[in-house]
This record gives C-alpha cells, sequence and structure tokens, in this order.
C-alpha cells in the first residue's frame, strides 16, 4: 500500500523537472508539470475513494492498496476531478502565469 503525501522530496522534484526539460519544455510548463505531479492524486483522499480502494483503515489516506478496487462504491466520484480543489488552494499554483493555469 501506498499513501497520498503532499510533501514530495527534493530528489523526486528534480526528477520530474528534468523530464520536463529532456522534453525540451519551457521553465514555466516544467513547473506546472512538477505541479500536476504533486497534486494528482489529492482526490484519492475522499472517504468514498478509501471505501472503493479497500482501505485498511481511515485513519491514513491510501492511494494504493492491495485491492480488490471497488468501482461501485464511487458512484461516479472521479479522484482527478476531486484533486481540483487543492489545486486552486495550492500556493505554487497561484505563483504560476495566468498562461500556465489556462
Amino acid at each position: 500500500m501506498r499513501s497520498v503525501c503532499r510533501n514530495t522530496s527534493p530528489r523526486r522534484r528534480k526528477g520530474r523537472g528534468a523530464l520536463g526539460e529532456s522534453l525540451g519544455l519551457p521553465e514555466d510548463y516544467r513547473r506546472v508539470l512538477v505541479l500536476a505531479a504533486r497534486l494528482h492524486d489529492e482526490g484519492k483522499r475522499a472517504k468514498r475513494w478509501q471505501r472503493a480502494a479497500g482501505a485498511p483503515d481511515f485513519d491514513h489516506d491510501y492511494a494504493k492498496t492491495t485491492g480488490p478496487f471497488r468501482s461501485n462504491e464511487l458512484n461516479g466520484y472521479r479522484h482527478e476531478f476531486g484533486s481540483l480543489p487543492y489545486v486552486e488552494r495550492d500556493e505554487e499554483f497561484a505563483q504560476l502565469s495566468l498562461s500556465c493555469r489556462i
């Protein structure tokens, strides 16, 4: 099992930045890539997602479990869309240029 983690290590952030660099992305877009990688699983913190994933307890938020995954528990919920409120409140997102936020 893997928990949902808000803090990524400098090493991991550097690796994601290196991916953007290897793709020839401008600096602003590299920042977007790192930000997206950091926040894309935040919607998995929702209790309905945790129930569907078979989380062993609700004291922690799990991004991965041993399963089985019960998609019928989601009632249409998508964790990707559930991550958007976290993005909107993120300070690093607020600092991106307007062209990167559209």
